[in-house]
């Protein structure tokens, strides 16, 4: 540390001298190691430029004091900004998961950008809403959660009625138990999806389990499990449908305050891992900008993206034929020309090969070259791709 004080010292008149500029960033390059020196540089800039910012507020200390305030400015920003760079550069987040038994294999998992504030949040107990698109990867993303807290994770589907959460005795008299009374009493994360299209009345039986610590379910009333956890995920913020998702219900406000409300984008990292093809991956993502900025209804969601790779690369049904069943799906001429002129406006993309074939299909046109007899699977294999799992060190 005392070489690398007296380096910026002797390069820099600190009273004299403004901080340091950092280049603009170039344009990413493409490939896992262009990605990684990308990160490295930006991280590199932005901690040269705290160290330098903790050094000019230190003269006249010791060199203890100066050591400190420099250690303590780089620790406080490495973490946080190695995730941000990580999601302007589109990188993928691997993490290495708890094993779930001696006999498992641990193998890098990718996750959400998300991932480690949603962890935090079930670490201490916090009621969680995920609010995100369609196809964002949420139901994923819980799962991983659980596995890394060592928790099982509890799965219902909206909550239509009470009885969904409570359960039901038969004609019987047999008590028909759901997963949500095997989380609040055996311990372990409830996952809630769509809780935007549950009843709202019948959310407030969860609301009462979530305040008192208790819960009378038709055959015993129990205390919750000191491990019961509760994460919930919504299209909307609960405040009813809107023109993408107009069979969501407005939920009560008793409901919403129980719940700490998180955003849930999708993640291009996750979307790059997932297609490691940079023809299909910036078509698009083009696309889902030019849906967004003109207020069209499409979504171009991570899995839909992912569905689109696989058909691409794995079978013989021809391009034009995907783009028909993932991205068309019935979009009026009007608002498909719309989309066109847009992406037109975007960098890059008139050189993309889909591009023209998405240009094609919305013409009416047909290509002489997309049929199942001449296609064979993967035949994008010759634009470039990114194997983010393979040789990974």
């Amino acid at each position: 540390m005392g070489k690398l004080l007296l380096w910026i010292h002797t390069t820099y008149n600190w009273r004299k001298r403004p901080p340091p500029v950092v280049p603009p960033r170039a344009e990413v390059e493409t490939g896992k190691d262009g990605f990684l020196q990308q990160l490295v540089d930006a991280v590199a800039a932005e901690v040269t430029k705290k160290t330098v910012n903790s050094i000019r507020q230190s003269l006249g200390m010791t060199m203890q004091t100066i050591n400190k305030k420099v250690d303590d400015a780089v620790k406080a920003t490495v973490p946080s900004l190695i995730n941000e760079e990580m999601k302007r550069l589109s990188i993928p987040r691997l993490m290495v998961l708890p094993k779930k038994s001696e006999t498992d294999v641990q193998k890098p998992q990718i996750v959400h950008h998300k991932f480690d504030e949603i962890v935090n949040l079930v670490e201490v107990d916090m009621p969680t809403m995920l609010k995100g698109p369609a196809g964002s990867g949420k139901n994923h993303t819980i799962g991983q959660v659980a596995e890394a807290l060592g928790l099982k994770m509890y799965y219902t589907n909206n909550a239509s009625n009470e009885f969904k959460l409570t359960g039901f005795k038969s004609a019987s008299g047999e008590y028909q138990a759901t997963e949500f009374y095997r989380a609040f009493k055996n311990g372990g994360i409830f996952f809630l999806d769509e809780i935007d299209t549950s009843d709202p009345t019948a959310l407030i039986t969860l609301n009462s389990a979530i305040a008192n610590g208790y819960m009378a379910f038709p055959h015993e009333t129990i205390d919750r499990h000191k491990n019961f956890r509760i994460v919930a995920a919504a299209n909307t913020w609960g405040t009813g449908a809107n023109t993408e998702y107009v069979g969501r219900n407005q939920l009560d406000a008793s409901t919403l305050d129980r719940f700490y409300a998180m955003d849930f984008p999708y993640d291009k990292g996750v979307e790059r891992a997932i297609c490691p093809n940079d023809t299909i991956l910036h078509f698009m993502w083009a696309l889902r900008s030019a849906a967004e900025e003109n207020k069209v209804r499409l979504i171009v969601s991570t899995r839909g993206i992912e569905k689109f790779y696989r058909l691409a690369m794995q079978t013989k049904i021809p391009v034009e034929q995907i783009m028909r069943g993932l991205v068309i799906k019935g979009q009026s001429k009007d608002t498909l020309d719309k989309l066109v002129g847009k992406v037109k406006q975007t960098t890059g993309l008139r050189k993309n090969v889909l591009f023209d074939k998405f240009e094609a299909v919305i013409a009416g046109k047909q290509d002489p070259t997309s049929t199942n007899a001449n296609k064979e699977p993967g035949d994008l294999k010759d634009f470039e791709a990114m194997a983010w799992l393979k040789d990974d060190e």
